[in-house]
């Protein structure tokens, strides 16, 4: 007797099959932080309408995260890294990069975007979210769950054994 667990959209399926049975948002906290005032408390991807925590290959993602705080803080930064589950470093930034500067958060919740663009092959990678303030080097790092999911772009003829790990459009000229 076949049994069928999910039905829908193509990238919905492969979201579902990707993130396996990981459905919790609690993470791992780096020991020493979130003291409890201040804590990074979610994520998702918010793409054509649709949330997740999954993107697909080469578009740029918008990450939303949720931060929830007992008190004002005026001088915050934002770090923010993708890693390959062997915890190999793909994406790291700081919200302080390119003299962006520093945020408020305000006390209760703030909701910060990040966006960028995922040129990543398929699967599913770890996403590290750091709060840190301008006198105290780290507020909470937190080891977001669930993975995050990378789907197929379906724009490729190469099967996925001869995808890179960076997964970027190329063109091609002849040349007169």
């Amino acid at each position: 007797m076949l049994n069928i667990y999910f039905f829908g959209d193509t990238n919905d399926a492969l979201e579902q099959y990707l993130s396996g049975s990981k459905s919790d948002s609690n993470g791992n906290r780096l020991p020493g932080t979130a003291d409890g005032d201040t804590r990074i408390t979610s994520w998702k991807v918010v793409s054509n309408g649709s949330t997740s925590h999954a993107s697909v290959s080469r578009e740029v993602a918008e990450f939303h995260i949720t931060l929830e705080s007992k008190r004002h803080i005026p001088d915050a930064h934002f770090g923010f890294v993708i890693r390959r589950l062997s915890g190999e470093l793909l994406l790291s930034a700081n919200s302080m990069d390119d003299f962006q500067g520093t945020f408020e958060v305000a006390k209760g919740t703030t909701l910060l975007r990040v966006r960028t663009r995922l040129p990543l092959k398929t699967g599913r990678y770890q996403v590290d979210l750091a709060l840190a303030t301008l006198d105290n080097p780290l507020v909470d790092h937190w080891v977001a769950e669930p993975l995050l999911s990378i789907l197929p772009s379906q724009n490729t003829i190469l099967p996925p054994e001869w995808h890179g790990l960076v997964n970027e459009p190329v063109t091609f000229e002849v040349v007169p």
